[in-house]
């Protein structure tokens, strides 16, 4: 798949419909949250962490888009580690109605959660925190 540029459009998702934490059929812990919005009504994003992806699924089950990441624990003692964005696609028709920013703000905030740094080798994600202050404190 060819490289794009960065989208400077951001849809804002407006609904937050359910969160569910469950194992699936391997035993992996997976975070399921479901989003909706005007252009991505019942979009799901799934997060498996123990494969650092997070993938958005539309309601007939389709895989419209996907964010890959690494971590790299902390050297230091009592040092945060690091959360490398490092791929995120999305399928040529469902570009431009918000699954990219659903993904990205979705790996974003497990990195707050976590209390790590993000180092947004991803083009998409560097482009979103760029256009979302609240995410810059993130950055190392």
């Amino acid at each position: 798949m060819p490289a794009t540029a960065a989208i400077p459009v951001v849809v804002v998702l407006t609904v937050v419909v359910g969160v569910n934490r469950r194992r699936d059929g391997r035993g992996r812990r997976v975070h399921h949250e479901e989003m909706s919005d005007e252009s991505t009504p019942g979009t799901r994003v799934t997060h498996d962490e123990e494969a650092h992806r997070l993938e958005a699924t539309t309601p007939d089950g389709e895989v419209a888009g996907f964010l890959t990441y690494d971590l790299v624990e902390s050297k230091a003692p009592g040092g945060r580690g690091s959360l490398i964005a490092t791929h995120t696609i999305v399928q040529p028709h469902h570009e431009r109605q918000g699954i990219g920013s659903s993904l990205a703000r979705a790996v974003l905030d497990h990195a707050q959660e976590h209390r790590l740094t993000v180092i947004p080798e991803c083009s998409f994600v560097r482009a979103y925190i760029d256009q979302h202050p609240e995410y810059k404190a993130l950055l190392p």
